[in-house]
């Protein structure tokens, strides 16, 4: 945020200057999810929208806001939860092969990702069962989101849940013929309290279990 050039866009965005920010990347504005948390406040104050050209990143479409709620959904995680122990859960995990390491992150996330997912398929409306089936969490990327992993630097898993269903746009923003009715965001909202804990708990017990088999294999060689 202190950066002279992001200074003086949000200066210009502030005056009425420009109405739409467009980036390559989102990373390319700023690396911190507490930043951009307040980048997006000042855009929406000023009635300015955001782009990310690579990753489908558009406020002025439904599905961008609904990947906007999102991420400030976790920026809020990142100002309310305290964060201390995950750099000795980072050093244990560092300790671990590589794929076993990416094995333990997935299977947490996985499992921490689970309630959310079950929540949310519950709000859905009853009659919109093809709308409930298709709300999963994932672990495989499509081929454009592929491309833009490689050009990310490497490290950790990624882990989605939500739908791809054409209608979970329409259902969750409402659209001209009908009105919203929302189940990802209070999904969300009602089962995010305490993930981060549960994440961090999960992992540590997931890299000692995972640790103690190592050892085990490893002495059964000797």
């Amino acid at each position: 945020m202190e950066r002279p050039g992001l200074k003086q866009l949000l200066a210009d965005v502030r005056a009425g200057k420009v109405h739409v920010v467009v980036v390559y990347k989102v990373d390319r504005l700023t690396r911190s999810l507490a930043d951009f948390a307040k980048i997006v406040e000042i855009l929406d104050t000023a009635d300015a929208s955001f782009v990310s050209v690579t990753q489908a990143f558009n406020t002025t479409t439904s599905m961008g806001r609904l990947t906007l709620n999102v991420l400030l959904s976790f920026a809020q995680f990142e100002r309310e939860v305290s964060l201390s122990g995950w750099r000795e859960l980072g050093d244990a995990l560092g300790e671990l092969k590589k794929s076993t390491e990416r094995a333990v992150l997935r299977r947490t996330a996985v499992k921490a990702l689970t309630p959310f997912v079950e929540r949310a398929k519950q709000l859905v409306p009853v009659h919109e069962g093809h709308l409930r089936d298709s709300i999963v969490i994932g672990t495989t990327l499509n081929s454009s989101a592929k491309a833009v992993e490689r050009a990310e630097p490497k490290g950790g898993v990624r882990v989605f849940a939500g739908t791809a269903n054409r209608n979970g746009v329409p259902r969750e923003f409402g659209s001209e013929r009908s009105p919203a009715h929302p189940f990802m965001r209070p999904a969300w909202d009602q089962t995010s309290a305490g993930m981060l804990d549960q994440i961090r708990t999960d992992l540590s017990t997931d890299i000692e279990a995972t640790a103690a088999r190592a050892a085990r294999k490893a002495a059964k060689q000797t």
